[in-house]
Order: C-alpha cells, then structure tokens, then sequence
C-alpha cells in the first residue's frame, strides 16, 4: 500500500498537475511552478495529523522519509523535462 502511496504522490499527481494545465491552457513560470509543486514529497502535517487523530502513525512516517527519499531522484527528471 504504502508503495503505491508513493508512486501516486510522486509520478501521478505531478502528471495529473500536467494534464490540468494542458486542458486549461495555463502556460509560463505559474505553470511550470504547478508541476513543480505537485512532485514535491508528502509534508509533515500529514504525520501529525496522524499522531492527532491515533491512525496510520508507523505509515505515514514511512510515506514521508520514502517520498523525500524518491522525490530526490523524481524531482531533477520532472524539472528537466
């Protein structure tokens, strides 16, 4: 489970980010910004959501270090494309 978390956050959601700004004809450095930020790792509120709410502590903890872990090689493609 926690792979395909990653695999969405890291590849999907940036491609769904690309598709949006192609339907919506949005162009220049907002655009590029938008791909940018939808590849970027999970953050940390989602852990201390987590802790809040007593749920998925051990999961999102992991989803965290393996997205910023993965984005370090993720992130340097999507910029150069």
């Amino acid at each position: 489970d926690i792979l395909i978390i990653i695999l969405v956050k890291l590849l999907i959601h940036p491609l769904i980010a690309f598709l949006l700004i192609i339907l919506f004809h949005f162009n220049g450095p907002l655009a590029y910004a938008a791909i940018i930020i939808a590849a970027l790792p999970t953050i940390k509120s989602v852990s201390v959501i987590s802790k809040r709410f007593n749920t998925f502590e051990i999961e999102s903890v992991n989803i965290i270090v393996l997205t910023t872990l993965f984005g370090l090689i993720t992130i340097p493609i999507i910029i150069s494309m």
